[in-house]
């Protein structure tokens, strides 16, 4: 859903860096960059939006209950905004977000 919108979201300047947690949480699964390549080929090119790795502190500062699917809207003063787990059915936030960051 998320790849789908990217023209709205980053219309403004948004841009998206998505990180796989820590050691995947221990459980087994590729790195971020092998899922980019994987299941996400077509964003992976895409000039704002970022993969990479979260350090292990990184992982517990803003994922300390361990879900394993989250999102962050961090505004250009590095000030959080809002969080929730599941892009596609708060699709209209995240644009919310997009169009006054």
């Amino acid at each position: 859903m998320v790849s789908q919108r990217f023209e709205e979201l980053t219309a403004n300047g948004m841009q998206i860096i998505q990180l796989r947690l820590y050691n995947n949480l221990g459980y087994s699964g590729p790195s971020a960059g092998q899922f980019a390549e994987t299941y996400a080929s077509a964003t992976g090119e895409l000039p704002n939006w970022l993969w990479g790795e979260a350090s292990l502190e990184a992982s517990v500062t803003y994922d300390p209950r361990g879900y394993p699917d989250i999102y962050f809207l961090i505004d250009r003063e590095g000030v959080l905004r809002g969080a929730n787990g599941a892009p596609n059915v708060s699709m209209n936030d995240i644009l919310d977000f997009a169009g006054k960051s």
